[in-house]
């Protein structure tokens, strides 16, 4: 699994930032948690987008530069 955010602390996160995804190839059931940009389905191995990433943390983020090198 890839680097997350260096500066995002899951002790604050609250039930609604884990949810399910459902693959636009195979129709099967993925679980993202809001960091994660894509991931692989379980199913059919195709690479799915996170489809409610919230990069806003950006404007505000004192390690902000840092997370956008991880990420390329």
């Amino acid at each position: 699994m890839g680097e997350r955010c260096p500066g995002q602390s899951q002790r604050q996160w609250s039930f609604r930032d884990i949810y399910p995804v459902e693959c636009p190839k195979c129709g099967g059931e993925m679980e993202f948690f809001k960091d994660e940009p894509s991931l692989p389905c379980p199913r059919c191995g195709a690479l799915v987008a996170n489809p409610k990433i919230d990069k806003g943390c950006f404007s505000w983020c004192s390690r902000a530069d840092e997370c956008r090198s991880l990420k390329g």
